[in-house]
């Protein structure tokens, strides 16, 4: 006789709109967790959550002279603590809170006025309270490559030598990716950088008809690249997939339209965002996706989206201050032993949880040699508790 004990629970994957509070376009977000979320964009607009969007608060920047400028990219620490890039037409600034958003201070700016095609800082990505990279278009042909120490008070390029290949080459939005020492940034021009030892040394990996890579992130050495085969944001979409680091990007099939505007992941969770406003989801490592949200007002695009760092809740924004959530499928029930035994012609289950998410309660079937199974007796769970 063979019994078998199954999970029966419930995923609440559905996707909500959750109110920002302004209209302003979104255009990156840090998602820290399931509570604590911050999201940004153009006219210096940042909101944040600490209960998971129950509730938004604006917490935007200043004006720079008098003017309430776009944010190319925003990062989030933790709850109080988030480093902004944004620029002028003269001048790319980074802007530091350490209290939630109440204030924020100046910690790094750079001219634009005498460099053709500099665009400014476009991406941040801190990997601990303190250590951090960030990345702009290149000045003079030189990339502007930045590292930090002290939790983006003050940035250095001291060894952070790139050379673009031409003048034309160009970051986008949060297209930086960070894991250990390796960085990965995305380009203009068919190519993605990689650096192994945390900026010393680049080479560059193609990404074949991928011309604008908008988004690059990894799942330990499972990469996903994404953005568009056009010359421009509004050209089709192009989806590329690694196996091995970077080390060769392979065309992957792209189920939606339109170009792709970020991608993120998790474990074997892909996923990403269009600019026809849908959202499609791959829970194999990127070998097959499906939608799983639209935008519900017509004509409304995402920008961004991304998953909790340490959470199974996902944040997608675009125009208009639109914000979204659903969540990704967790492990529902962790235990942490089990037993059967036998007694006479009795058995024996007994078996104890770490954690239950949304967790009904436990099915347990039976099977002897000549029969299928069949349930035999349901055991109620604990709901969510840990």
């Amino acid at each position: 006789v063979l019994v078998v004990l199954f999970v029966s629970f419930q995923l609440n994957a559905q996707w909500v709109t959750q109110s920002s509070g302004t209209s302003n376009d979104f255009a990156s977000i840090s998602a820290i967790d399931n509570n604590n979320c911050w999201i940004a964009g153009f006219g210096s607009a940042v909101v944040r959550t600490t209960n998971g969007g129950t509730n938004w608060s604006y917490v935007g920047l200043p004006a720079i002279n008098g003017i309430f400028v776009d944010i190319s990219s925003i990062y989030a620490v933790d709850a109080n603590t988030c480093l902004a890039s944004l620029y002028t037409s003269t001048t790319t600034y980074v802007y530091k809170t350490t209290n939630g958003g109440s204030s924020w201070a100046q910690v790094f700016s750079q001219s634009r006025t005498t460099i053709t095609g500099f665009e400014g800082i476009r991406a941040i990505y801190m990997t601990s309270a303190t250590n951090g990279f960030m990345v702009g278009d290149p000045v003079n042909l030189r990339w502007s490559l930045w590292k930090t120490t002290n939790g983006g008070s003050t940035w250095d390029s001291t060894g952070l030598l790139l050379m673009a290949s031409n003048s034309s080459e160009s970051a986008a939005f949060h297209c930086l990716y960070v894991d250990g020492t390796n960085i990965w940034f995305g380009t203009g021009s068919s190519k993605i950088y990689h650096s192994s030892d945390y900026g010393t040394t680049w080479s560059s990996q193609n990404t074949g008809s991928l011309t604008t890579t908008y988004d690059v992130w990894f799942s330990g050495t499972t990469g996903i690249a994404a953005g568009t085969a056009g010359t421009n944001f509004e050209g089709p979409g192009a989806l590329y997939l690694s196996p091995n680091s970077g080390d060769t990007w392979i065309p992957a099939p792209y189920p939606g339209s339109g170009t792709i505007t970020a991608a993120t992941a998790q474990g074997s969770n892909f996923m990403y965002s269009t600019l026809l406003g849908a959202i499609y989801l791959s829970t194999n490592s990127g070998v097959s996706f499906s939608r799983v949200d639209s935008i519900p007002v017509t004509g409304h695009v995402y920008y961004d989206i991304r998953i909790a760092r340490n959470g199974n809740s996902v944040w997608a924004c675009g125009t208009t201050g639109i914000i979204r959530r659903g969540t990704i499928a967790s492990t529902p029930v962790e235990l942490t032993s089990f037993n059967a035994n036998i007694n006479n012609s009795i058995v024996n289950l007994n078996w104890n949880t770490a954690t239950e998410t949304n967790n009904r309660g436990f099915e347990i079937q039976r099977k002897s040699t000549t029969n299928d199974f069949i349930t035999v007796a349901f055991v109620n769970g604990n709901g969510t508790a840990t």
